[in-house]
């Protein structure tokens, strides 16, 4: 959880994409979420396009508690009935315009997560080795 920022490193060409740091800040420090090459132009687009979800819509399923948003997807996705497709198909609207990963198609980019949980925002990314 934290404050998210982007630095792009090197502008590169349309083929190859561009080269970016993507780092959150916590607690004073900065903590490396992804460094490499993305398509620069639609991961801008991705934010605009997304950024009033983002603003507004919390997890459709279930109440996070002590948790982060990407703990939290990660617990759903435990114990989700895939054979209801209304729930799979509100948890991946969500996805799909919370999580960084959706900005980068094509792309091996983690599940970072922004977006609103509770009364704060936050950035998170989860994985059981953290």
């Amino acid at each position: 959880m934290g404050r998210l920022n982007i630095r792009l490193l090197d502008i590169g060409s349309l083929d190859d994409g561009q080269l970016i740091d993507l780092t959150m800040e916590e607690n004073g420090s900065l903590k490396s979420l992804f460094k490499g090459r993305v398509d620069f132009q639609p991961f801008v687009k991705w934010f605009l396009d997304n950024e009033e979800d983002i603003k507004s819509f919390e997890i459709p399923v279930g109440y996070l508690t002590r948790m982060s948003i990407a703990e939290g997807i990660h617990s759903i996705y435990e114990t989700l009935d895939v054979n209801n497709d209304e729930v799979v198909d509100k948890m991946f609207d969500y996805r799909s315009s919370h999580c960084l990963r959706f900005a980068n198609r094509g792309i091996d980019f983690p599940d970072i997560y922004i977006g609103k949980n509770g009364v704060r925002y936050e950035v998170s990314i989860f994985n059981k080795h953290e």
